[in-house]
């Protein structure tokens, strides 16, 4: 019966010899050292950096929590309101319907007009013809500077 040690750089219990498995790699594993002083003298001083802060952060925290709780009466106003908008542009646009309705009818009622214009104009523009025609010189003297 084989035994794999947990720890590949384990003696072998049996043998007294080192194992290693195939594929391990000694010179990519990093050293583990012990930290120096000015490493240790650095996170003390960040540690009390963060105890100097924590009242700070407790103030923001709380003040978060005190706005988080009335968070859901603004919500309620924000809808109220958006309803009274709603309500209001509803109202509004009915209104606006109706009279554009009414303008509608309006401008069906000028553009029969201007139809009615129009032909008109032509017959009237026939006629002045006509009678440039019939009046002998009219077009010469209608042709010559005043």
């Amino acid at each position: 019966m084989t035994v794999t040690p947990m720890n590949p750089v384990d003696p072998d219990s049996t043998t007294g010899t080192v194992t290693h498995p195939p594929d391990a790699r000694h010179d990519a594993t990093p050293a583990i050292r012990p930290p120096s002083p000015d490493e240790i003298i650095a996170w003390w001083l960040r540690v009390l950096g963060e105890l100097g802060r924590a009242p700070f952060t407790l103030y923001r925290v709380r003040q978060l929590m005190t706005s988080m709780s009335r968070l859901p009466d603004q919500i309620e106003a924000l809808t109220a309101a958006l309803d009274r908008t709603t309500d209001t542009l509803e109202t509004s646009l009915a209104g606006m319907d109706e009279r554009l309705e009414d303008l509608q009818g309006t401008f069906e009622g000028v553009d029969g007009r201007v139809e009615n214009l129009e032909s008109t104009v032509g017959q009237l523009m026939a006629t002045v013809t006509n009678l440039i025609a019939a009046i002998p010189g009219a077009r010469r003297t209608l042709r010559t500077p005043g």
